[in-house]
């Protein structure tokens, strides 16, 4: 899930802790095709496996409306429940860097689905990828993201590849969402060759540029807020945040 940061599997893309320092550069590529074969019963476990990551991650929601004569705000309150603020963006963009930083300025806690899928799964997510496939892990990062979406007041980052799924960015939009975009050079020189990235096998640029191009319209589809991380300190970028956030 570098500097500013690197995700952590960022869709199984991006490295497990998305956060060396600016001019740190990863490990090398996991093989892209790694999330061939999915072994027969891996859906079954999958969707177990998603079942209970779904319900150990949900938070608890506030009990009860607000005992207030104005009922629209009331009802404004409780509609808004659910994280602070949700990061996104390729690998490379810093999203946990920045979550992290930005939890510690609004007193929240960071929260990441691809830490939460690694956890639940008991394994790096480069692993899900060679053990069962990229569907396995798709349907993992799934369960995560509608238990994190569920979290109140916390800071959460999401793989770069979570808003492939309709379900997710439809979930979004009732969310305020930041855009952390980057270059793809500049996110080539903070990746370098990470080998827990399975969807960046061969030539790291041109694998960059081709999930960009492919993802940069998703992005800008659920962002309430885009902020660009080329040139920039991860607390330059968190403190834009902070101002977006009012």
């Amino acid at each position: 899930m570098n500097e500013p940061g690197v995700g952590s599997a960022d869709a199984a893309e991006a490295t497990p802790a998305d956060a060396a320092p600016a001019a740190a550069a990863g490990a090398a590529p996991a093989s892209a095709d790694a999330a061939s074969a999915v072994p027969a019963g891996a859906a079954a476990g999958s969707a177990a496996s998603a079942d209970t990551a779904a319900t150990d991650a949900v938070s608890a929601a506030p009990a009860g409306a607000p005992a207030s004569a104005d009922a629209a705000s009331a009802a404004s309150a409780g509609a808004s429940a659910g994280p602070v603020v949700v990061l996104v963006g390729p690998p490379g963009s810093g999203k946990s860097t920045v979550a992290e930083l930005l939890a510690a300025k609004l007193g929240a806690v960071h929260r990441d689905t691809d830490t939460d899928v690694e956890t639940g799964a008991g394994k790096p997510i480069s692993d899900i990828f060679v053990d069962s496939g990229e569907p396995v892990f798709r349907e993992l990062e799934r369960a995560a993201i509608v238990a994190a979406l569920k979290a109140d007041g916390v800071v959460l980052s999401l793989g770069g590849g979570a808003i492939l799924d309709a379900d997710t960015r439809a979930d979004l939009a009732g969310h305020t969402v930041v855009f952390l975009d980057v270059s793809v050079g500049e996110a080539a020189k903070r990746v370098g060759l990470g080998v827990a990235r399975p969807l960046l096998l061969g030539n790291v640029r041109t694998q960059l540029k081709n999930l960009m191009d492919a993802r940069r319209p998703l992005y800008a589809e659920v962002a309430k807020h885009t902020v660009t991380t080329d040139g920039r300190t991860p607390e330059e970028i968190a403190n834009e945040i902070v101002e977006h956030l009012g």
